[in-house]
């Protein structure tokens, strides 16, 4: 173990006594300072003792001392130089002083707080509330982000970028590649049409389709990654039967059917819940005090007499 120590043990040119690794107690009695400069600044850091605040970047030549004083170096090794003992002046009166500018000797209108990336601007600080003005007002490198209103001509939920807006809008956010086009948005699915559905700059390009046996639009698993217009495949999920063309998604379903043809987990002509009426006739099949002329609830967001209508007369 003696030998082992010794060995790793090495001087570079430092005098004084120094054990890594706390080892010193049961293997080595008269060892040296263990000292390195990975990144060949100059600046050494040595076991049992701090040193370069980043030992990994040539341009940090701070040392560690523990607590910041005003002495133009990061003492504390936090990136941050001054903070909370030198000065800052704030030449828009917003309380939040420019960084670039921190000085040891305060001076009338000077902050103790920095984190201003415009201290010509009183709205623009470190944390401020976002504003669609064209500023960066929360200084955190972005313009309008969060704030920016986006046009949305075809109500898809996604504007268009090239136009954004500080009017009043209805969407915050953009990517919309044709807002003319309810069907054409960044959320939207991929399908066979020779357009940009999804908004990524592909036409038609491979996506997860699901197979579609019986031709009825919908898929069922697996799915697999394949060209859009590749044929026996689909975008649409959720067919409860893949072998009938009948039955998928919303199909129609009469009371004289004995399969669930509309997927929706009931047949028409079964009233699963009880409540007195098919499912075909029923707005939803599982719930007992759901039913065409229900007493509607107020404000439980339930349409209980599936006349289309929540909490109406409430």
């Amino acid at each position: 173990m003696f030998r082992f120590v010794a060995a790793i043990v090495v001087c570079f040119g430092v005098s004084g006594c120094c054990v890594p690794f706390g080892l010193g107690d049961t293997a080595v009695s008269d060892s040296a300072i263990v000292c390195f400069d990975r990144d060949g600044d100059g600046v050494e850091t040595c076991f049992g003792a701090r040193g370069d605040c980043n030992d990994f970047a040539a341009e940090v030549t701070d040392v560690w001392s523990g607590v910041e004083v005003c002495n133009g170096v990061d003492d504390d090794c936090d990136t941050l130089v001054d903070e909370g003992v030198g000065f800052y002046p704030d030449a828009d009166g917003d309380g939040f002083g420019d960084d670039d500018a921190v000085r040891c000797a305060a001076s009338p209108g000077d902050v103790t707080v920095g984190g201003d990336c415009d201290d010509d601007d009183p709205d623009a600080w470190a944390g401020a509330a976002e504003r669609c003005d064209g500023v960066d007002n929360d200084c955190n490198g972005a313009i309008d982000d969060g704030a920016a209103l986006y046009p949305d001509a075809d109500g898809d939920g996604y504007g268009d970028d090239d136009l954004p807006s500080c009017a009043e809008g209805v969407t915050h956010t953009g990517g919309d590649c044709d807002d003319a086009d309810l069907a054409v948005n960044p959320g939207a699915a991929e399908v066979c049409n020779a357009v940009d559905d999804d908004c990524d700059g592909g036409v038609d390009e491979a996506s997860a389709l699901w197979t579609d046996g019986d031709g009825d639009g919908y898929g069922a698993d697996p799915s697999v990654v394949v060209e859009v217009c590749a044929s026996g495949y689909t975008a649409l999920d959720g067919d409860c039967d893949d072998a009938d063309p009948a039955a998928w998604p919303g199909a129609p379903e009469t009371c004289d059917d004995v399969e669930d043809l509309n997927c929706d987990g009931s047949v028409g002509s079964t009233d699963a819940d009880h409540d007195g009426f098919r499912a075909c006739d029923d707005c939803d099949d599982a719930a007992w005090f759901v039913f065409p002329g229900a007493t509607e609830i107020c404000d439980d967001g339930i349409d209980e007499d599936c006349d289309g209508e929540i909490d109406e007369d409430c």
